[in-house]
């Protein structure tokens, strides 16, 4: 079981709106969740979000991530351990209805401890990746709780699971091959080092999704990763001036950062960085 526990409690709780930028221009990825269409509809509430990055010179890729908070989970007792299993699928459509993706993936889950698998804050975390042509595609993350059945009569009568989605729609046409050009935004629960063999490792980085892009209840330090992708530089290299905004409901700036990179050889520079919002947060005393 990989389990994530959130550290430190804060007193609010926001979803971040972020717009990276490159250079003084307006080319960037821009990233203002609306509402919440991170989280699923159905009987098995969890998040889950789409980020665009490229696949090669012609080729896009759509990450997804997917979190399962272990009390949506039927863990049932099996000798000296609960046990669970998960069945993931994540589907795309072009705008004619064409599947141009699938993949699905069991996970089969074991613990000891059962405070843990009744426990909201901990969670399973999830990454599947679909390659297709640039377009704009809608896409649909199912998760299913094979240990049980969905209620109802028809849904028994087809054996349906207990099960919940998210549909969304991704962009990943031309914008994301202009040179230079920026990916999409992939909000963390944290960056760290890369881990040899981790599935969560992106070049130097380790990234633990946060597929709800919600910070400051629990976690105040907004982590982002995304990608940067140009023609390969001159020998003497080239300095890439990264700007990044973080934004509330309104609209209104609540962070800047500027950061530059000197980049001597290949096409695509992983890049990560973070914010501590901390300071924008209301606090409460009892």
């Amino acid at each position: 079981m990989r389990r994530t526990r959130p550290g430190r409690l804060a007193a609010s709780l926001i979803r971040v709106g972020l717009i990276a930028a490159l250079g003084a221009g307006t080319l960037g990825a821009h990233q203002q969740p609306p509402g919440d269409p991170a989280t699923s509809v159905g009987d098995l509430r969890f998040h889950a979000s789409a980020v665009p990055f490229r696949h090669g010179a012609r080729e896009a890729r759509a990450e997804f991530t997917i979190r399962v908070p272990y009390q949506e989970i039927g863990f049932i007792p099996q000798d000296d351990r609960y046990a669970a299993k998960l069945r993931l699928t994540v589907q795309m459509w072009n705008p004619a209805g064409k599947r141009v993706g699938y993949l699905q993936r069991e996970a089969d889950l074991q613990s000891t401890d059962l405070a843990a698998t009744t426990d909201s804050l901990l969670g399973e975390i999830y990454e599947l990746g679909l390659v297709a042509p640039p377009g704009s595609y809608t896409y649909r993350v199912l998760v299913e709780d094979m240990n049980v059945a969905r209620q109802g009569f028809v849904y028994k009568m087809q054996k349906q699971k207990r099960q919940g989605e998210v549909n969304g729609t991704i962009d990943m046409r031309d914008w994301l091959f202009h040179d230079p050009a920026l990916s999409g935004l992939e909000f963390a629960w944290e960056v760290g080092g890369g881990v040899e063999g981790s599935p969560f490792r992106k070049g130097p980085y380790e990234v633990m999704p946060h597929p709800s892009a919600y910070f400051g209840h629990f976690q105040d330090a907004v982590s982002v990763y995304y990608e940067l992708y140009d023609a390969p530089p001159p020998a003497e290299g080239r300095t890439y001036m990264l700007a990044a905004r973080i934004l509330n409901a309104t609209g209104d700036t609540l962070f800047t950062s500027v950061d530059s990179l000197r980049l001597s050889e290949g096409t695509a520079w992983p890049h990560a960085m973070g914010f501590d919002v901390s300071p924008a947060l209301p606090r409460y005393h009892w």
